[in-house]
């Protein structure tokens, strides 16, 4: 028998004796066979035996840890491991070399971290309270003063036991793991109250900081109100997939209802996932905040202003998570933690700029809510909006916020890149954003919903300052197609036919309204018209591109804002839009009953608050009513025309001038039917009948004398403001000059 050699490389492990080997002759292969390969133990104290045969003289070499402990005898290695009282995984190795060879077995030891929530009772027992006596609250977020060693070694269960043995050993750091969480008004509530459907603010609003890899976990709750739902998601912002066209890998969320007590749950997904409290209600004003303590929780932790750029730092270059939450006043963004280690600098481009950072997104948010009028009408929510790093797409306004491609992040996460050299990042925020404002269908009509969003991209790209943007650099083509009337597509307007007007001829029977599908009917002729001879039918709104669409509205916000003084002009036309369904409609651009078009609007927009019977009753001779224009149960999708109306109508009492010459101008009036694809079907019918009551109903508040009427030559002059940043005082091209946003 050869003899061999074992070499410790830990000076608590000993040597006991010799490995047997196997007789071997100069023709046998070389061999070192291990009963198996690897170990995978639990969290507890586990001891195995492992055998060894060989033909070879070998040393076996052991790692120096601690919580390992390796002898042999008789062909057999006794591994003893520790209880694993850490948060993470643990993993060691057992190396069997061939003296002088290049023969190696290797044996892999991976122990998991503590779980030793798995153990507890599913009831409380006698045992489980007594353990829990030992610490100041139900929390269980510090020892009581009088706690020894001794009462710690008599407790019964392993989660109280660790938990108190790192208290008194000072190893427990309670921050992140135990914190309160306020309730915030529901994303559902803030949408309903902003008249913007399904456009949800942070769904996410608790942020922990907490990092929860696969296994069971505990956390415990104190607060949550009777009746009240409180919820735990576990995010998995990277599961796995990474692709650039869609075919990558979405977040994936796993949610557990949380209960006041103890609350134990099993995470199951492969990749790890970040934890947040969900807590909301309509009034949140009712409820006080929630405590909640992570027994034993893995801390990855959050950025936030009250700290500063180096620890920011850190956390981020010591996460446990491959993303970081980045938690500002207004914004809260997820982005992955390298991204944020590499790129996040301040407008110098060199110090750290994470401070800077959360004000810059900050201020695209504050901005957007001072141009909506959520300032000037004490709407500014409680939450906030959320952006996140992705895995499938350049760009888009995901299911949770406004999203950007990881390969992105050199760009979006760099404060000079930003405020000085890219206004395309600061439009793709804004306008991501402007789709959580957006006001459908009062303010985002049939073929809108990539553009009255673009409102706000627009008021942001010039508060950061910049005065060059291929954005918005569709004056020239805009002007020609509605001043003009001299091109389309290089050809002339007259003779070109309208996609969308023949759609609605293909599609008639869609529509509900038996004499909305008879006028459909008639655009089987869907050749535009020149303006100077059968404006009716001439080019409309949704037969540019969406950035000449855009031009008419922001022409029109810089002439009344900056020309004409009105500043509060466009906060106010937002407010008086999100009225459009109360009692008596708008009491901003009014004072009084509910307007006619008002009614026409929410009659369309599924007879809100029973406005239909309301305009049946009061306008009997109106077309809507006696052509039966809005049929019970009807959709916004049928017709975009009532809010265009309405939208006309209201701006004009808040400009003091009839907009119908200037809205008809700019091609918002056409006499005619157009299906639009536009994330969904939806649908522009404007018959004749309805045209010519709402221009004598607009031409009756001039006779009125509550409008001042609309020449020629002020619609030319509306139609020819320039853009804002020379409205104040700048020139095009010119430096960016962005606001002094604070590091």
């Amino acid at each position: 028998m050869k003899k061999n050699t074992i070499l410790w490389a830990g000076a608590a492990l000993m040597c006991m004796g010799a490995l047997p080997v196997s007789a071997q002759t100069s023709d046998v292969n070389p061999m070192i066979v291990l009963s198996s390969q690897e170990a995978k133990l639990q969290y507890v104290d586990t001891a195995f035996v492992l055998k060894v045969k060989a033909n070879v003289e070998y040393t076996m070499e052991a790692p120096e840890e601690e919580w390992l402990s390796v002898k042999e005898k008789n062909g057999r290695v006794y591994v003893s491991v520790a209880k694993n009282m850490t948060d993470r995984n643990r993993t060691a190795q057992l190396k069997f070399r061939e003296n002088g060879g290049g023969l190696v077995r290797t044996y892999t030891v991976t122990q998991d971290r503590e779980m030793a929530a798995s153990r507890l009772p599913k009831q409380p027992n006698e045992a489980a309270l007594e353990d829990e006596s030992v610490f100041v609250d139900e929390l269980l977020s510090a020892l009581k003063p009088d706690v020894t060693q001794e009462r710690i070694d008599q407790m019964h269960y392993d989660f109280y036991q660790i938990l108190a043995q790192k208290m008194l050993d000072g190893e427990y750091d309670t921050n992140y793991r135990v914190a309160s969480y306020q309730c915030y008004t529901s994303p559902q509530t803030l949408s309903e109250r902003w008249n913007a459907p399904g456009k949800l603010y942070d769904q996410l609003a608790g942020v922990t900081g907490i990092n929860i890899s696969k296994g069971t976990n505990a956390v415990i709750v104190s607060g949550i109100p009777s009746g009240v739902n409180v919820e735990l998601c576990v995010m998995a912002w990277y599961e796995g997939k990474d692709g650039g066209s869609f075919d990558g890998g979405n977040p994936q969320p796993f949610y557990y209802q949380l209960k006041n007590g103890m609350n134990v749950f099993d995470y199951s997904f492969d990749y790890d996932g970040l934890a947040y409290i969900r807590y909301y209600a309509s009034d949140p004003s009712r409820y006080e905040p929630i405590r909640a303590h992570f027994v034993n929780a893995q801390v990855n932790g959050y950025l936030s202003p009250d700290k500063t750029n180096e620890e920011m730092y850190e956390l981020c270059a010591n996460a446990r998570n491959i993303c970081m939450d980045v938690l500002g006043s207004k914004v809260h963004s997820i982005w992955t933690a390298q991204g944020l280690r590499d790129y996040c600098k301040a407008s110098d481009n060199v110090s750290l700029g994470y401070r800077q950072y959360m004000n810059v997104l900050d201020s695209l948010i504050a901005w957007e809510h001072r141009v909506l009028g959520f300032e000037k009408y004490n709407r500014v929510p409680d939450t906030r909006t959320m952006a996140y790093t992705n895995y499938t797409y350049y760009m888009f306004q995901g299911g949770w916020g406004v999203s950007f491609h990881h390969n992105q992040e050199r760009r979006v996460l760099n404060c000079r890149t930003l405020m000085y050299n890219d206004d395309d990042a600061v439009w793709g925020l804004s306008h991501e954003w402007g789709h959580q404002h957006q006001m459908k269908p009062y303010f985002c009509w049939a073929g809108m919903s990539e553009i009255t969003n673009n409102l706000n991209s627009y008021y942001n790209i010039m508060a950061m300052g910049y005065t060059r943007s291929d954005k918005i650099n569709d004056w020239k083509p805009a002007r020609k197609h509605f001043l003009e009337n001299v091109e389309y597509g290089g050809k002339k307007v007259a003779g070109v036919a309208s996609s969308a007007r023949r759609q609605a001829y293909l599609h008639r029977s869609e529509l509900k309204s038996e004499k909305l599908r008879a006028f459909a009917e008639t655009m089987e002729d869907s050749i535009m018209t020149a303006v100077y001879t059968n404006p009716a039918k001439a080019i409309s709104a949704n037969d540019v591109s969406s950035g000449e669409t855009l031009c008419s509205f922001i022409m029109l916000y810089n002439y009344f804002t900056y020309v004409k003084g009105l500043t509060d002009f466009a906060p106010d036309w937002y407010e008086a839009l999100r009225q459009t369904d109360d009692p008596n409609g708008s009491q901003i651009e009014k004072q009084g009953g509910v307007d006619k078009y008002e009614l026409i609007a929410s009659a369309q927009n599924g007879n809100k608050n029973g406005k239909l019977a309301v305009l049946r009753r009061t306008y009997p001779n109106s077309c809507w009513v006696t052509e039966g224009y809005i049929p019970e149960g009807v959709a916004y999708s049928q017709n975009s025309v009532p809010s265009i109306m309405n939208f006309v109508r209201k701006l004009s009492r808040l400009c003091g001038y009839n907009l119908f010459p200037y809205f008809d101008r700019w091609g918002h009036l056409r006499q005619v039917a157009m299906r639009i694809g536009d994330y969904g079907n939806f649908w522009y019918v404007m018959t004749p009948e309805m045209y010519n009551e709402f221009k004598a109903d607009m031409d009756a508040l001039v006779e009125s004398g509550e409008l001042k009427a609309m020449s020629d030559a002020m619609v030319e002059e509306i139609s020819n403001t320039k853009d804002l940043f020379e409205l104040q005082g700048r020139t095009p091209n010119s430096a960016t000059t962005p606001p002094a946003i604070p590091n």
